[in-house]
């Protein structure tokens, strides 16, 4: 077979290629040649002659116009157009490996990567197979050239998804080539992955191995290990070394050249010189590879790779047919991927988006003060906050999900044509265009290369390597998010006391000081921002003055945009602004009368969730994606016969999905209520609105990710198995204590609230478990017997709830002609202890049938599993307490609103 025959069912890479601009332009020298038509002087002649003879006798001879044959329209099978026009732009050589399929792989993948052995060969069996040993050469030398685009797939690979697209995307050139040469395509094709396998693992590692000498895992390791102060100086010195080269420079605005007649033509020319001969620098000899902390530790080093490597084994005859150089083997590929394209993008790439993200908020920082989460002011508990909820303040700054997408901003990585004084300006763009590079896919001759579905240009995919840079991002902005966060709520604090009510001139920030470094220009923005907000201080007090303020964020939002006085801070781009800057604007308009304004008229803008209830904002995100990725079930899957055992999963998952989506959201409702109850009776006489109000943040957002569970499994359910319904299990279970987490906490408050204003001292909440007596002989009686004790307090409990409601209802048809507000009252009323009358039958059937395990096992002789059934019922105590101090509470407020 010849050395570049082509695969099975892909492009003949041997054909000549021919463009359509040549095709165009042969078409019009035939027509040209022929007459104006694209027929031969002949055959328009017999054309026209059977043309007339075939005219009918009967009709008059009249002079007409003869229209020209036209040239049959040749039949184009769109595929193969498709084909030989990307073949035509990627080079007939990387058609092979590069083709892609109109049905792009849409969703992000994350392989969770494993040594798969029994894929693998070993260096015995390369010595024994020529066509192991063959694959294997021929991935060393498309791994030599390996680009990050291909990498992802490449992950996937070994990972296990052997599908053809995958294969086609992280294979090179030489795969295509002499797959089909050898006699068993097998061999060829395990030695290929070999090697593939011990370039992916050196790179990423096992998950399985804590302490993996790959490179991503120890790198992600001692950029966890960085303490706060190693973070912040990192930050700072990072920063001040590219703001002293790039001096202020915009990083999303390319580099242009000055045209002869600009009169600062020199000046541009030389800044421009200086601009891209850093760049060129930093990607060879970047700050990060000579940066060294307190300790002597650097960051990133020269890799070394002492792996496994049979490049040995290759007989001289097979690298000399496969061109191997003195330098090509299997370390020679690793370490230069290693060196070279990822220092880069960890050298250059992070580096300047965190730059553009101190450009843009020390020139455009008017939307960064609803950034910060919290109004605390300590800095530990500032650092701890914001490390909780760092994802969410990197939403609200509106940074990049992914590298490409970053990357594609930064038009001043784009060098290409521009010369440098450390070299001459690239004939080859795509070299110099390191903004393409990290951010497209690219062919051959460095143009971008569109789906052909959509026409969207395809981005490049980073898969494994995203946590990396996303973990060196972290480290990076943590000290500018704690110091901005850290000024700004102290220059609240000042507003709010009346020490800070008239602008102090503070001027932005200079990025032209070679000496900044990234706290200054946080704490700068901080203070410059804070310090232009100050008219809405002396407009609030105005306004209060005259009795015509606003008194809800909606109303001030109008007035922000209409009234001429503060078009300052509103114009047409107001609506833009983020929710939370627009709550601090009305904040700061409020100070100067907040003493004055009722409960629940304050804006609040310490708006973080309660980051101390084990709450986890991605936990339902993380589970989909787990399910979504490890157990999609391939097409072949549908109709195997176990699919009737995966029905009964499906079942029970759908119950509990469902089960949970209606108990959580019902007790969002019931916190809802509660709190609602608790201002109309209490009004601002209460101290504990404050910490119920957040409790309903939190509970609607229980009950959002419970949407969220139950909207997102469906697509998903089909490939469900027993270890995806353990972890859905788990979820769900998380989900419904968090929502009894905030109820508990909604329902101490009112029952302290209420007791206090009946006149009544609150007993304190007793422990959850049982009682210790260390005098009793036999500890399991002693739990049984107080086991008993507990079901009878739940039945009393259930009468007094059904008591309660009875009374309730009476009370409801009493006052159905009263005041509406007392009507209302008892409706609410009423559906929390529905709520509660259901939750006690619950924990009735729960203790009776525990209870029951219990006595048969002591029957039994099983003393073990006797206790842990007694225990189960045991500790429930912390429930019903609660129960009964709510059901208290309620029994004060309807006296009170029988008077």
């Amino acid at each position: 077979m010849a050395k570049n025959q082509p695969l099975i069912g892909s492009l003949d890479v041997n054909q000549p290629e021919i463009t359509r601009s040549e095709l165009r332009k042969k078409r019009k020298k035939d027509k040209k040649s022929n007459g104006g038509d694209g027929d031969n002087a002949s055959k328009v002649v017999k054309t026209k002659a059977t043309d007339k003879d075939k005219k009918p006798k009967n009709k008059p001879n009249k002079k007409k116009k003869e229209s020209k044959p036209r040239k049959p329209r040749p039949k184009i099978n769109v595929s193969e157009w498709i084909s030989d026009t990307t073949a035509a732009v990627l080079g007939a050589r990387e058609y092979a490996s590069s083709q892609l399929g109109a049905e792009d792989i849409q969703v992000e993948q994350q392989p969770i990567v494993t040594n798969k052995t029994a894929q693998l060969v070993t260096e015995n069996d390369l010595k024994l197979q020529p066509e192991a040993r063959l694959g294997y050469g021929a991935a060393i030398i498309d791994l030599m050239k390996m680009p990050v685009e291909r990498f992802y797939y490449l992950v996937l690979w070994v990972s296990g998804n052997g599908s053809q697209d995958v294969i086609n995307r992280s294979t090179g050139a030489n795969y295509a080539t002499y797959r089909e040469q050898v006699m068993d395509p097998k061999w060829f094709e395990r030695g290929y992955q070999t090697a593939a396998g011990q370039f992916v693992m050196a790179i990423v590692g096992d998950d399985r191995d804590d302490n993996s000498q790959a490179v991503i895992p120890a790198l992600s390791r001692r950029l966890s290990r960085l303490t706060t102060q190693q973070q912040t100086d990192l930050a700072n010195q990072w920063f001040q070394h590219f703001n002293s080269n790039l001096k202020g420079r915009n990083p999303e605005r390319k580099l242009k050249k000055a045209s002869d007649k600009n009169p600062k033509k020199a000046e541009i020319d030389e800044n421009n010189r200086r601009i891209g001969t850093f760049i060129n620098r930093e990607m060879t000899h970047s700050f990060v590879m000579d940066y060294r902390f307190e300790d002597g530790e650097q960051l990133l080093t020269e890799y070394n790779y002492q792996g496994p490597d049979f490049t040995k084994t290759l007989d001289e005859k097979l690298k000399k047919k496969l061109e191997f150089q003195d330098r090509t083997s299997l370390t020679n590929a690793i370490q230069r991927f290693i060196n070279q394209p990822l220092k880069e993008l960890l050298s250059i790439a992070a580096p300047m988006e965190f730059y553009d993200t101190l450009y843009k908020m020390a020139t455009n920082g008017r939307d960064t003060v609803g950034v910060p989460v919290t109004m605390s002011t300590d800095r530990e508990d500032l650092a701890s906050i914001i490390n909780n909820y760092y994802q969410d303040m990197i939403n609200r700054l509106r940074l990049s999900k992914n590298i490409a997408t970053s990357v594609s901003k930064l038009g001043i990585l784009n060098l290409a044509g521009l010369k440098t004084s450390d070299s001459k300006a690239p004939a080859n763009n795509q070299r110099a265009n390191y903004q393409a590079k990290y951010s497209y896919v690219l062919d051959s001759r460095g143009n971008q290369i569109y789906n052909e579905v959509t026409g969207q240009a395809l981005k490049v995919r980073y898969g494994v390597l995203e946590n990396l840079y996303q973990q060196l991002r972290k480290v990076l902005m943590m000290p500018v998010l704690v110091s901005y966060t850290q000024v700004r709520n102290d220059l609240l604090k000042q507003i709010d006391n009346g020490e800070y009510t008239k602008s102090r001139d503070v001027v932005n920030v200079d990025l032209t000081d070679p000496n900044l470094n990234a706290e200054d220009v946080a704490e700068q923005v901080a203070r410059y921002t804070i310090d232009q907000l100050l008219g809405l201080v002396g407009k609030g007090q105005f306004d209060y003055e005259k009795g015509m303020y606003s008194k809800t964020l909606k109303e001030f939002n109008r007035m922000i945009r209409l009234d001429p006085s503060v078009r300052r801070y509103g114009g047409s781009r107001y609506r833009l602004l983020l929710k939370q800057t627009r709550h601090v604007y009305f904040w700061i308009y409020q100070s100067p009368f907040a003493e004055h304004l009722k409960p629940g008229e304050r804006s609040d803008i310490d708006n973080h969730p309660n980051a101390f209830l084990g709450t986890d904002p991605h936990m339902v995100t993380n589970l989909l994606q787990n399910v979504r990725v490890t157990h999609r079930p391939a097409p072949t899957d549908w109709e195997d016969e176990i699919r009737f055992e995966d029905n009964i999963i499906i079942k029970l998952m759908r119950d509990q999905v469902t089960t949970t989506t209606k108990f959580v959201e019902q007790t969002a409702k019931s916190v809802s209520d509660v709190v609602k109850m608790m201002e109309q009776i209490n009004g601002s006489g209460s101290t504990d609105l404050t910490e119920v109000r957040k409790q309903v943040a939190i509970s609607n957002h229980t009950a959002e990710q419970a949407h969220e569970l139950s909207v997102g499994i469906q697509p998903l359910e089909t490939g469900i198995n027993q270890d995806d319904l353990l972890r859905i299990n788990l979820v769900t279970d998380k989900l419904r204590q968090n929502a009894m987490a905030s109820l508990n906490i909604v329902n101490q408050a009112f029952y302290r609230s209420q007791m206090r204003a009946a006149g009544i001292e609150p007993k304190p909440v007793q422990k959850t478990g049982a009682k210790q007596h260390v005098a009793q002989p036999d500890k399991l009686a002693v739990m049984l017997e107080q086991s008993s004790q507990m079901i009878n307090e739940i039945k009393q409990l259930k009468g007094k709830v059904d008591t309660t409601i009875r009374d309730s209802e009476r009370l409801r048809r009493e006052n159905q002609d009263g005041k509406i507000e007392t009507y209302q009252a008892i409706n609410q009323m009423i559906t929390r202890l529905t709520g509660q009358k259901a939750e006690v039958d619950q924990l009735l059937t729960t203790a009776t049938q525990a209870h029951s395990e219990a006595r048969l096992a002591v029957d039994n002789k099983q003393r073990d599993t006797a206790m842990r059934s007694a225990d189960e019922v045991l500790n429930l105590r912390a429930q019903v307490d609660n129960l009964s101090q709510s059901l208290a509470a309620q029994r004060v407020q309807l006296t009170e609103l029988a008077k």
